[in-house]
């Protein structure tokens, strides 16, 4: 069975003072960008199958196409970084399937941006910080 990387709730559309009112639909506007979220829940199922070796797109081109016709020219990508204490700022990029978020692989993220520009769309990654493990210190 073939999984896609699906979008997350966050579409937003950028408008210019000239066409606000010109579109009976937001999903007519012109520049689009879509957030695909981070390495959980369906994204999680896709990179874990994928077979780099086999030279196949880790993005189907189902979903480009669903992309495309929403009128998308950004995609948004989150990489997911660690700490484990909320009272220390280092973090980290870790990988283990135990965690509720594991940071993409850097094989990975080079093939989902590979992917989407290959495909014309531009590609920005924003950070998460992901506090599932940390340690709280408890205020009294």
């Amino acid at each position: 069975m073939r999984y896609a990387v699906f979008a997350s709730l966050m579409l937003c559309c950028l408008l210019s003072a000239d066409n606000v009112y010109a579109q009976a639909s937001p999903l007519d506007q012109p520049l689009r960008a879509i957030h695909i979220g981070g390495n959980w829940y369906t994204n999680r199922l896709t990179t874990e199958r994928w077979d780099p070796v086999s030279g196949h797109p880790l993005v189907p081109r189902s979903y480009i196409e669903h992309l495309e016709s929403l009128h998308v020219n950004w995609v948004g990508i989150s990489v997911a970084l660690h700490y484990d204490d909320s009272m220390d700022s280092t973090v980290e990029r870790l990988y283990s399937r135990r965690l509720a978020v594991p940071t993409f692989s850097d094989e990975v993220l080079r093939q989902l941006i590979r992917d989407y520009r290959n495909a014309g769309f531009e590609v920005c990654l924003t950070l998460a910080f992901e506090s599932h493990e940390a340690h709280r210190e408890l205020y009294t």
